[in-house]
Formats: C-alpha cells, sequence, structure tokens
C-alpha cells in the first residue's frame, strides 16, 4: 500500500511537472497550423482614431506555395500573390512588387507613395495567421486558458510588432508607434486557431516632431477555416511576375 501511494504521488508530481503551460499550448497551435497543407482566413479590424475603416482582408495559402490575398473596401480593392519572399500586387499596368510601384510613384512626384498604390500595398503586406503570429510565439509576457480560447499579453517588442502597421514598406513615412500595448484571444479547435482576435494600442506623431501625438486602438478579428481543402488559384500572368523577380 505504501508503495503504491508513493507511486501515486511521484506520478501526480510528474504529471504536474509536465503539464503544458498556456504559452506552450498557444505556440503549439500555430507550430500545427503552419504544418498544414492549406487553409483559408479572413480578417476585419476597427481603428479607434481614424474617421475610416480599414479594408477587410481574405487569403488563402498553401504550404511552402502560393498565398494569395484580397482585400477590399468601400472604395477600392487588390489583390496579391506571394511565395516566400517574394510578392507581388495587380496594379493598372500589371502585378508589381512593392519596390517598383514605389519607383513608378516617386517618378511620379509621389514621393514614393499614393492613393493608387496603397490597396496593392496593404495586399501585399498583408501575411497568413499562421506566418503572421508565429513568430510572436516567442514574445509573449503571459498567457492564460479558458475553456477552448487562451488569452495573452505580448511583451513590449511583440507590441510594437503588431502596432507598427505600415512601416517598412519602401517610400514609407509612417513614424515609429510609441507605448505599444498588445494583448490576443485564440480559440483553437482540433489543435489549431481557428479564430484570432487581436488589440492593439500605441501612440503615433503624423505630420512631423511637432505634430500632436494620437493614441490609435486596433481591433482585429481573423476567422480560419477550410483548413486542409483550400485550392489557391493563383493567377498566371501574377505567378510569372513572382517568378521574374
Amino acid at each position: 500500500m505504501k508503495t503504491t501511494a508513493l507511486f501515486s504521488i511521484l506520478s501526480l508530481g510528474t504529471l504536474v511537472l509536465t503539464a503544458a503551460e498556456p504559452k506552450d499550448d498557444l505556440k503549439s497551435a500555430f507550430d500545427n497550423l503552419n504544418k498544414k497543407a492549406n487553409y483559408s482566413w479572413s480578417s476585419k479590424s476597427e481603428i479607434e482614431g481614424l474617421q475610416f475603416t480599414p479594408p477587410t482582408i481574405e487569403g488563402k495559402t498553401e504550404k511552402d506555395g502560393y498565398t494569395l490575398v484580397s482585400v477590399k473596401s468601400d472604395q477600392a480593392s487588390a489583390e496579391a500573390l506571394s511565395k516566400g519572399t517574394k510578392a507581388v500586387a495587380k496594379t493598372a499596368d500589371g502585378w508589381k512588387t512593392a519596390e517598383q510601384m514605389a519607383a513608378a510613384a516617386q517618378a511620379g512626384g509621389g514621393g514614393g507613395f499614393n492613393r493608387a498604390t496603397m490597396m496593392p500595398n496593404t495586399a501585399i503586406r498583408a501575411k497568413a495567421p499562421g506566418a503572421e503570429f508565429g513568430p510572436l510565439m516567442g514574445k509573449i509576457k503571459s498567457a492564460k486558458t479558458e475553456g477552448d480560447m487562451i488569452s495573452a499579453e505580448l511583451t513590449d517588442e511583440g507590441a510594437k510588432e503588431l502596432a507598427s502597421f505600415g512601416r517598412g514598406r519602401p517610400g514609407g513615412q509612417i513614424p515609429e508607434p510609441k507605448d505599444a500595448k498588445a494583448s490576443a484571444k485564440v480559440w483553437t479547435k482540433d489543435g489549431i486557431p481557428n479564430k484570432i482576435e487581436v488589440h492593439v494600442s500605441s501612440k503615433v506623431k503624423f505630420g512631423g516632431p511637432d505634430a500632436e501625438e494620437r493614441e490609435f486602438v486596433r481591433t482585429t478579428t481573423i476567422e480560419i477555416k477550410s483548413v486542409g481543402s483550400t485550392t489557391v488559384e493563383a493567377p498566371e500572368d501574377a505567378k510569372k511576375a513572382l517568378e521574374a523577380k
């Protein structure tokens, strides 16, 4: 009896020590998503402090293959095709890289950016959820499990990455965000994320060093679907433009 009781206590202790932490569960969920052959997703954002509604995003992706993204707003729409580190967007002059669009805008006196390239650039920057959030799994400050949902708070570095929307594009002049904070809620099914809600806040100065600092609060909701049954039908002219880069 004593031996049995001792074995039970030791076994329980082992289970406690080896039980996965919420952060580990979250990382595992995105690792599992990135291992899937394909999936589709949709994304919608709301930004407090802006007088326009950000475009909605629809995407399809294949593991080690193409990712096709479409962005739509009330006024415009755009498409982008990417594979690995290469990406092109559909413009009035055909499928172009972000660098080509910036060069054309610069030549036209647009300072490397204009309204005609805003939506195509947005499409190029859009990433599949696994590619966007997978690298952030190492930048989680804390996490907890609530049923089939895991809530997490990101580190300052992770929050800054999510708050830096629009930065890094050719010709970009968007200033670096300050006091960035970010949290996320991730719902999982069969070990992979099927819904993600991200809340990001930051302060940004637009219009030079003397401009008034404004706070922006962005909430993005992402739905992941058709895992394993998605087909990416990449336009032939887009594939040719991509392969030429």
